[in-house]
C-alpha cells in the first residue's frame, strides 16, 4: 500500500519549479493550468491582456520544461530520453544580460465595485 511520499515529493518538487518563475509567470500558470481559468478569466485576475497571458504561460512553460530537464527527472520526461547532444542550449538567462523590465506586483484590490 503505498504511504503517499511520492505524491507529497512531487509536489514538492513542482512548487520548487515553480518558484522559479517570475511572479508573471507563475500567476498566469498556476491561474491556467491550476485553478483552469480560460485565458480571458486569468488576464482579468492578473489586469493584463489575453495577449499577456498567453505570453507569460508561454514562457514560464518553456521555463519549466528547462528546469525540468535540468533536475533529471530520472525516469520521467525528455531528461532521461533526450541524448545530451540532442537538448537545447543553457536558458538565455544564463548566457545573457538580465532584463531590465522589472515585474510589478498586481494592483490589489480596494473594495470598491466598478
Amino acid at each position: 500500500m503505498p504511504d503517499g511520499t511520492e505524491a507529497v515529493d512531487q509536489r514538492d518538487q513542482i512548487i520548487r519549479l515553480l518558484s522559479a518563475l517570475t511572479p508573471r509567470q507563475r500567476t498566469a500558470v498556476v491561474l491556467r493550468y491550476w485553478e483552469d481559468l480560460s485565458e480571458a478569466e486569468a488576464a482579468r485576475a492578473m489586469y493584463c491582456s489575453v495577449g499577456t497571458v498567453k505570453a507569460a504561460c508561454s514562457r514560464g512553460l518553456r521555463r519549466l520544461r528547462e528546469l525540468g530537464d535540468i533536475a533529471g527527472d530520472a525516469g520521467q520526461g525528455r531528461a532521461a530520453t533526450t541524448p545530451a547532444t540532442e537538448r537545447t542550449a543553457p536558458p538565455p538567462s544564463a548566457t545573457s544580460p538580465p532584463n531590465r523590465r522589472r515585474e510589478t506586483s498586481l494592483p490589489q484590490p480596494t473594495g470598491r465595485t466598478a
